[in-house]
């Protein structure tokens, strides 16, 4: 069977729905809502068999809703790769005791500039940073010999992936503003690359599942 691998977004978290939030508090440990786990749930329970590996990002909400899979699959090793969401800022910089609501105003006059090398905020990745890691995490799981694999990721840098695999000839810049201008992957719902016969992507395309 050629190789499969499914990105999920994690389900959702209190990222998603507490905007008071600290940045720290938010980005690196805010757990799933009830809503989240019953997404997560939804997404377990869509695989028709065991991964050969589970491959989570080192966040807590990533990890919570990779976490509903281990338990219907047990016996499936889980490895943590760094596919978490793209980093706008260090923990404690900027953004440390600012209201989280604050995030989607700079986000969104960070992408109308589309500089690729500036980071949003001092301590934070770059774009071009991020995509640099979605094409290691695509290279690796090129060659990963497990042909069914699954991730559990974050809706912003899946966007990257899916950005960069429209053309991969395409500039950075042009993958920045695919990416901004691509529609939101809902939490719980999933990012699908086929591969063929050589380990080569042939195709990408989203799976929404009920939320």
């Amino acid at each position: 069977m050629p190789k499969r691998a499914i990105i999920i977004r994690h389900g959702e978290s209190f990222v998603n729905t507490d905007k008071s939030l600290s940045w720290q508090a938010a980005f690196d440990a805010a757990p799933l809502t009830e809503t989240g786990k019953q997404q997560a749930e939804i997404s377990a329970r869509n695989f028709p068999f065991a991964p050969d590996i589970i491959i989570t990002s080192s966040l807590a909400r990533a990890r919570e809703t990779a976490g509903f899979l281990s338990l219907r699959y047990p016996g499936v090793p889980v490895e943590v790769w760094a596919v978490h969401e793209m980093y706008f800022s260090a923990p404690d910089a900027i953004w440390g005791h600012d209201a989280f609501a604050d995030f989607e105003v700079r986000l969104y006059e960070y992408f109308e500039q589309l500089d690729v090398t500036r980071p949003m905020n001092p301590g934070g990745e770059s774009f071009l940073d991020a995509l640099q890691r979605a094409r290691q995490f695509l290279q690796s799981v090129e060659y990963t010999p497990h042909e069914y694999v699954a991730v559990f990721s974050h809706g912003r840098f899946m966007r990257i992936i899916e950005a960069f695999l429209q053309d991969i000839g395409q500039s950075p810049k042009d993958v920045m503003r695919t990416c901004w201008g691509s529609l939101p992957i809902q939490n719980g719902n999933w990012l699908e690359l086929l591969f063929d016969d050589n380990g080569r992507i042939t195709s990408v395309h989203r799976i929404s599942l009920a939320n």
